[in-house]
């Protein structure tokens, strides 16, 4: 099945269930709350405050509670120190997740997801039960990062979805951690599910890798089903499995273009000299497989195997000239064709440049990094065999792909890489990339951008985001310059700028979220499991790294916030107190 109908499928699973609602019973808290001093090693008793405080809580004024709990830490200093932040925290959690807003139960999942604690983890139970697939799927994107029994059983439990994309996605989190009871689990959805689907499952027993699973895939390689027996190819490539060479090799006998194209890219993979007169041999056929067979025969450093790229580089194929981007050499040559007429054929040359590291992408990068409403939209685009890739513009996009909205976060996470790309050029020229980023207020990029001049700590790095942090007419650019400044301890640059900032904006609504991509389209985990928009993960991070710096203003703020703030937004920070309070 082509990536666009999975996307589609998705969608509308997603915008379909929107209006079901499901009513579960209310899941008893994993601890209880009597107060554990953190003042020596001696226990004391809950005192009157204390007790009036979980009063509070139980009968939900959390308004009232956080007061109580103010007045409680003056006169035990040590109280953040104690477990009951984590107990108020929980309680909280618990609150979002049984609510009937799903707004309100879809950030209790953002905040089970930040808290990284195991016992928030039971909490997700209610979203795998429930009937709508938004909150499935944000469950088992919070499932995947804990490895615990119990989240491994509700990942089980979410394999008896009504959405056979949501299971799968279970499937994939279960084999992607290799549970025990991954193989008997996808074997079984397996044999429900259509044929459409059945190219799926290569991957999912190979990520799991257990005998079971390597039985499986071995014979696989042998169905009658030529789709299946290519996915078995593509996932020995993509996981690097060499003890599969044999069984790769036998393929090359298959008729079809698209198998024989996929062979030869994966056997290029493992680097192996003993491919090489298959390889040679490939290198006869058609289009595709010559030029995947090219590129093998030259990491095997066969020169000469070049030529057959070049000569199809130079017929404007935008799949060669995304391969030159891998043999350090036609720099001259992709130069040249930075200048081309045709958009395709100047965004093909400017990735292949990016690739070598040099600097003569810098004009081609510009405009994708800079976008406008009604501009472009970046895409990668397959081969018929799916072992090579070409890149395509679509111009207008705002018009024409305005029902699509998946095609919006497969472009920016496109941008996003060839952005991580732009850190391997020459120091100064990545500067004078985020430089325009900055100037043009690309706002999409930021966060990212702020990262990676945080990650790469020079002189100059910590000079421009200095410059951003003063920066007139964009107070979103300068929140995250100085909190980028904060996380790196840079002098003069503490805390209170980042607290006056999220007091000034504690009330916006953290429901604004990104779309959530399937696993067979985006194999990269992002830096959040479930992706916000922009000023949300803005408020988000800052509240997280005052989480993370556990000083007693930090906490205090965080509590404010739930105090005073939106109310839906309690329960994604309830995540974070969880956090600050490890």
């Amino acid at each position: 099945m082509g990536l666009f109908k999975t996307i589609l499928i998705l969608s509308i699973l997603v915008s379909s269930c929107a209006a079901k609602q499901d009513v579960v019973q209310e899941i008893p808290l994993p601890v209880g709350f009597e107060h554990e001093s953190a003042n020596s090693g001696t226990e004391t008793s809950a005192t009157s405050s204390d007790a009036q405080l979980f009063f509070l809580v139980q009968s939900k004024g959390i308004q009232k509670a956080i007061d109580a709990l103010f007045k409680a830490k003056e006169r035990d200093p040590y109280l953040y120190h104690s477990k009951i932040l984590e107990k108020l925290a929980l309680y909280l959690l618990q609150e979002g997740m049984n609510s009937s807003n799903p707004k309100d139960t879809l950030l209790s999942l953002y905040g089970i997801g930040l808290s990284l604690n195991e016992d928030a983890a039971i909490l997700v139970k209610k979203a795998i039960n429930s009937h709508e697939g938004e909150l499935q799927l944000a469950a088992i994107e919070v499932l995947k990062g804990y490895n615990t029994d119990e989240a491994n059983a509700l990942l089980i439990d979410a394999l008896k979805s009504d959405y056979l994309l949501i299971r799968l996605e279970a499937a994939f989190a279960l084999a992607s951690k290799k549970t025990t009871s991954a193989y008997p689990q996808i074997e079984a959805l397996f044999m429900k599910v259509e044929p459409e689907f059945r190219p799926y499952f290569p991957e999912l027993f190979a990520l799991d890798a257990s005998p079971e699973s390597i039985s499986m895939l071995k014979r696989l390689f042998r169905d009658h089903d030529q789709e299946v027996r290519l996915a078995c190819v593509h996932a020995m490539r993509l996981l690097r499995r060499d003890d599969f060479i044999e069984e790769i090799k036998n393929q090359a006998e298959d008729p079809s273009p698209a198998i024989q194209e996929a062979v030869a890219c994966a056997l290029g993979e493992f680097h192996d000299s003993s491919t090489r007169a298959l390889l040679e041999k490939l290198l006869q056929k058609n289009t595709f497989t010559r030029l995947a067979s090219a590129k093998a025969l030259y990491e095997l450093g066969d020169e000469a195997a070049k030529k057959a790229i070049v000569d199809e580089a130079e017929k404007d194929n935008l799949f060669a000239i995304s391969l030159l981007g891998g043999t350090h050499t036609s720099k001259t040559f992709l130069r040249r064709q930075m200048e081309d007429q045709s958009q395709q054929v100047r965004l093909n040359a400017t990735i292949a440049l990016l690739e070598q590291k040099d600097s003569s992408a810098l004009p081609g990068l510009f405009p994708i990094f800079i976008q406008r409403q009604n501009d472009l939209v970046f895409q990668s685009i397959p081969s018929p065999g799916k072992a090579l890739i070409s890149y395509k513009a679509t111009p207008s996009a705002f018009e024409n792909l305005k029902n699509t909205p998946f095609l919006y976060e497969i472009s920016l996470r496109l941008r996003e890489e060839l952005l991580i790309k732009a850190l391997e050029l020459q120091e100064d020229d990545f500067l004078e990339v985020a430089r325009l980023i900055f100037h043009c207020q690309q706002h999409d990029l930021i966060p990212l951008l702020v990262r990676l001049l945080e990650n790469l700590r020079s002189k100059k790095a910590v000079e421009l985001l200095q410059h951003e942090s003063e920066r007139l007419g964009s107070p979103f650019i300068r929140a995250y310059a100085n909190l980028a400044l904060f996380r790196m301890n840079e002098a003069g640059h503490n805390s209170e700028k980042v607290l006056e900032w999220v007091r000034k904006n504690d009330s916006f609504n953290l429901i604004e979220t990104r779309q959530i991509l399937p696993w067979n389209v985006c194999r990269e985990k992002s830096n959040y499991s479930l992706t916000l928009e922009e000023k949300s993960r803005l408020l988000v991070e800052s509240f997280e790294s005052l989480a993370l710096s556990h000083r007693d203003e930090a906490i205090s703020a965080l509590l404010l916030a739930i105090r005073d703030g939106n109310p839906h937004n309690r329960y994604l920070l309830a995540g974070l107190l969880a956090r600050a309070a490890q």
